[in-house]
């Protein structure tokens, strides 16, 4: 395939903040403790009162995940973070539908995210995704460390898709899919941009600024059949 589909993942097609509700899920299920949600709640005071910008509250609710798991085999997380998709399946409603419709038109599906491995590779399981390119936290002797080895956000997520893909084919079309403003390097590559539900301002103005597609959770569907003109019953 050389087409291709990026999606981000949090407030795109997930409803929520996958790494931090990945992490109380764990605390309900006996990792970590009281100290995980205490510091979950001051990371939440301090970007809720401008103190820390949106890109550092990620690093640290990275950092608490990598704390709370730390020691724990990868096996052990990767099956707590599948039964998280079942308990707490956020995924939205059009998201299975939407790429399962661009797989079946020749698109590879690529989730792209700042949130973590063990939940984002549970939601392309579930999103049935091709592939992912996300967070990572590292691993030695098959435990995790308690340490990130690489962040995956703003124009790191740029990165991460020209150094895995080559975009350069004048054929292939290539759709963006994100919400805010640490979407918008991702979002610059692609032919086509569907910005989901934006709460920022800054990004709602952007997006009208580049005549980017602003849809809803509702139509984004429809819209997407509308631009690659793909019948609306299909």
């Amino acid at each position: 395939m050389s087409n291709y589909a990026f999606f981000d993942v949090d407030q795109t097609i997930y409803d929520g903040y996958s790494t931090p509700d990945f992490y109380l899920y764990l605390v309900s299920q006996g990792f970590g403790g009281d100290w995980t949600i205490k510091k979950d709640k001051e990371i939440g005071e301090l970007y809720g009162s401008g103190q820390i910008s949106y890109k550092i509250a990620g690093e640290k609710v990275t950092q608490l995940l990598a704390d709370t798991i730390k020691g724990h085999e990868v096996d052990e997380i990767n099956h707590f973070a599948k039964q998280f998709l079942m308990v707490k399946n956020k995924l939205k409603p059009f998201a299975v539908e939407l790429i399962t419709m661009l797989k079946r038109n020749d698109h590879q599906t690529i989730l792209v995210s700042g949130s973590t491995t063990p939940s984002v590779e549970a939601i392309r399981h579930v999103s049935g995704a091709d592939k992912i390119l996300c967070t990572k936290l590292e691993i030695g002797n098959n435990k995790y460390t308690g340490q990130v080895s690489q962040m995956l956000d703003d124009i790191e997520k740029k990165k991460a898709i020209l150094d895995e893909y080559k975009l350069d084919n004048p054929d292939s079309i290539k759709l963006g899919f994100g919400d805010s403003t640490g979407d918008v390097p991702m979002l610059s590559l692609c032919d086509h941009v569907f910005v989901i539900t934006p709460h920022q301002e800054d990004m709602i103005a952007l997006s009208k600024a580049k005549r980017w597609n602003l849809v809803s959770n509702e139509n984004v569907l429809e819209i997407v059949k509308q631009i690659l003109n793909i019948p609306l019953n299909r």
